[in-house]
């Protein structure tokens, strides 16, 4: 029953990463378009004026690589004890005349190069939420000082920036929530079962292995990939579009009545709010992660129970 799961989960693994690449490939216009957005009408950063505010938009952005470098290391480890217990990752048809270790070559070329790709597109999507969340800092920065000023031709410029720019990141959010969405629900639902399998797997080993060895380090990459590149970010994001509308209410727009209807349009727009969503059917953010992994102990010791029972 132990190889049985194995085979099981590393082929759920191989059908996630094979589906994630391909719905990406599908969405290249997509992504264009969202380069293109981020180089032509995202703030930059460098533009910032304050030199402690700056540099923390700098090192937010400098965690996503983090987790891109802890998540290559991790591979590192899996695909060592792969070539220690020198078995096939899949399952195959083995011909008599082709020999083991070419198979077990040829699958471990092929889980290399799919894991290197499916890491690059981690890394690209967790970049995309945290310069999304930057942006909207920078909004929420801008929205409460935009009344320090007492020279009305700069008050004006600055609420038309502003609005125009809540109005572009509303829009820009959802492109990303379009793109990536459909590689996110598949991505959900092999987590639930890659934790079940390997927990399952760490209660009938006996002795530590390199076996037990990979199998937590799997359980480690997809939450760490799970927390790190998505629901963390996505929170973020969904945090500071929050505090948009107690950003505009507080620039003290009450003592500039003539710009109240500009100010309420920013605010009434919050209400749309900015979400990240898997295929339009679970919500991306830490309460659906912690959910989640909820849902994985649930039924594993359901079937830790099964089959004790």
């Amino acid at each position: 029953m132990h190889r049985s799961l194995a085979y099981t989960s590393t082929n759920l693994y191989f059908f996630q990463m094979v589906s994630k690449i391909v719905l990406m490939l599908s969405k290249r216009k997509e992504m264009q378009d969202i380069f293109k957005h981020i180089n032509t009408i995202f703030w930059k950063i460098e533009d910032v004026a304050d030199d402690r505010e700056r540099t923390a938009y700098k090192n937010l952005l400098l965690k996503g690589r983090y987790i891109f470098h802890l998540l290559s290391v991790l591979f590192v480890v899996w695909l060592s004890c792969i070539c220690r217990t020198k078995s096939l990752p899949l399952k195959c048809y083995q011909p008599k005349w082709l020999p083991l270790y070419s198979i077990i070559a040829l699958q471990d070329f092929t889980f290399i190069l799919l894991t290197w790709t499916i890491i690059a597109i981690d890394g690209i999507i967790t970049s995309l939420f945290l310069m999304t969340a930057i942006q909207l800092k920078m909004l929420n920065r801008e929205l409460k000082t935009i009344f320090d000023t007492n020279d009305e031709g700069i008050i004006e410029r600055k609420i038309i920036t502003l609005v125009e720019h809540h109005d572009f990141m509303l829009c820009f959010t959802r492109l990303v929530n379009d793109t990536i969405s459909s590689s996110m629900v598949i991505f959900i639902g092999n987590i639930v079962s890659n934790i079940i399998i390997y927990l399952y797997h760490f209660t009938i080993m006996n002795s530590i292995n390199y076996t037990i060895i990979r199998d937590f380090d799997v359980v480690a990459m997809t939450l760490i990939e799970f927390f790190g590149v998505f629901c963390i970010p996505a929170q973020l994001c969904i945090n500071q579009a929050e505090e948009i509308k107690n950003s505009a209410y507080c620039s003290k727009w009450y003592e500039h009545p003539q710009y109240k209807r500009h100010i309420s349009t920013i605010m009434t727009r919050v209400s749309l709010g900015i979400t990240i969503n898997a295929g339009g059917i679970v919500k991306v953010d830490l309460e659906t992660a912690l959910n989640v992994v909820k849902l994985a102990g649930s039924y594993y010791t359901f079937l830790k129970n099964f089959t004790e029972g």
